[in-house]
């Protein structure tokens, strides 16, 4: 059996105290800067899955806050994504509710788990299956710092500092994405949803999803108790991090993002799947600075250690 097979699939029933069509019955939880939009973007190419719209309401993880966050463009990104009423959450679910899978692919749920796990059970039921994708976690800190600088958020030059301003930035409510050394200790954060799911959560290794993504997708697919499809893997990667080619171009389109008008204009006569391929091709492979590796290595040991004794024969090949 190979190790991208999930095992035997079950039929998902609707899910939630009613058994409700307009609610999700499958959240992928991150981890963030982790594949999640690629593998929503494959998934939702089979006929009976569909995915919330916005594809990440942080519903079930930040819906309870009442006040926003405060770090750079925290008020024009994350602050506005936020669902917080039931009411809209089902509203995110109106063009899925035919689906037989319904996705909601909200990456602030693996970082919280306690909130979003008793969310789930409040609002979903107990039926819900859990998808978790997880990348080296040095990798990830890093795609999510070069992620926020090249979007002009993140003004430190190295990772490093970024690293060093980590826990004051925590502590002034900055949200989950800038806190780059602590969405990476997976154990911590997985062992609950472990706990709560068990076998209704499925890892799946960024290596494989990026390498082996046909394999991957297939498999899934068969866990979620759907007949498999031919389902043709788009290799483009989407929000994507690196190196920029041109700082010029990046200002214009952090000026399209940033002006409302301009950012809904845009949004109407650019398909996303054309402004992504023009923030890609503005980019080039950046590899983590070996100063900053050694350093988050040797800081994240412990849970490393720990994670590898959690998954088991789940466990990434990073892991190895």
């Amino acid at each position: 059996m190979p190790d991208t097979d999930f095992g035997a699939p079950q039929r998902l029933r609707d899910n939630g105290p009613a058994g409700s069509q307009s609610l999700p019955n499958v959240l992928i939880i991150g981890a963030a800067r982790a594949g999640s939009t690629f593998l929503v973007k494959q998934l939702s190419q089979h006929r009976e899955i569909a995915c919330s719209n916005p594809k990440e309401t942080h519903f079930l993880s930040l819906g309870h806050l009442e006040s926003g966050f405060e770090g750079p463009d925290d008020a024009t990104t994350i602050n506005r994504q936020i669902i917080h009423t039931i009411e809209d959450y089902e509203a995110a679910f109106l063009g899925a509710h035919d689906a037989a899978v319904r996705i909601d692919a909200s990456v602030s749920m693996l970082y919280h788990p306690g909130v979003s796990i008793e969310a789930i059970s409040r609002y979903l039921g107990d039926n819900v299956r859990v998808i978790v994708v997880l990348r080296d976690p040095v990798e990830r800190a890093y795609s999510a710092f070069k992620y926020l600088q090249n979007r002009g958020s993140e003004t430190l030059e190295t990772f490093e500092e970024a690293l060093d301003a980590e826990e004051k930035r925590i502590a002034e409510n900055w949200h989950h994405l800038w806190h780059y050394s602590s969405m990476s200790r997976y154990a911590e954060q997985l062992e609950p949803w472990l706990n709560a799911f068990g076998d209704r959560l499925q890892v799946v290794d960024y290596e494989k999803l990026t390498n082996q993504s046909e394999d991957v997708v297939r498999n899934l697919v068969g866990w979620l108790g759907l007949k498999p499809e031919l389902v043709h893997v788009d290799s483009r990667a989407v929000n994507s991090s690196g190196e920029l080619r041109s700082p010029a171009v990046q200002n214009l389109l952090s000026t399209c993002r940033n002006l409302g008008w301009m950012r809904a204009a845009v949004k109407a006569t650019i398909p996303f799947a054309m402004r992504e391929r023009i923030r890609s091709m503005n980019l080039r492979g950046s590899a983590v600075p070996t100063a900053a590796r050694d350093r988050l290595m040797g800081d994240l040991e412990d849970d490393i250690a720990r994670l590898r004794e959690l998954l088991g024969p789940m466990s990434p090949q990073w892991l190895d």
